[in-house]
């Protein structure tokens, strides 16, 4: 449902409309329409401003997701350590750091904080 408007003054090709809100708004009119005349008001402003905002909002997100996921350090490779009753799992990332240590026993769990491996 299109909004109508009054017009109030025309040159050049552009009017100023008298909207049913009160407002005056300056749009272009074609040439047949007169002062006096109801025109329909033209919607296409505001649904493109929100796809705009719409698009932005989209692109600021995915742009987001890649410097977040970029930062976050992530295992290429896991290498299991199983030492007697000691387990350990490292995971090495693509420069050759330890970005993960998991212990499967309580053994294991000791020699974990004793080493301290994650990050070297």
């Amino acid at each position: 449902m299109a909004n109508k408007g009054l017009i109030m003054k025309k040159e050049n090709g552009e009017g100023i409309v008298l909207t049913s809100r009160g407002e005056f708004k300056r749009l272009p009119l074609p040439p047949e329409k007169r002062v006096g005349e109801k025109v329909a008001l033209p919607l296409w402003r505001a649904g493109k401003l929100y796809g705009l905002a719409v698009a932005a909002s989209l692109l600021a997100v995915v742009l987001f997701c890649q410097a977040y996921f970029s930062l976050v350090a992530q295992a290429a490779a896991y290498v299991s350590l199983d030492i007697g009753k000691t387990a350990l799992e490292v995971g090495v990332d693509r420069q050759g750091k330890i970005v993960a240590v998991r212990a499967f026993s309580p053994s294991g769990e000791a020699l974990k904080q004793r080493l301290a491996l994650k990050g070297r």
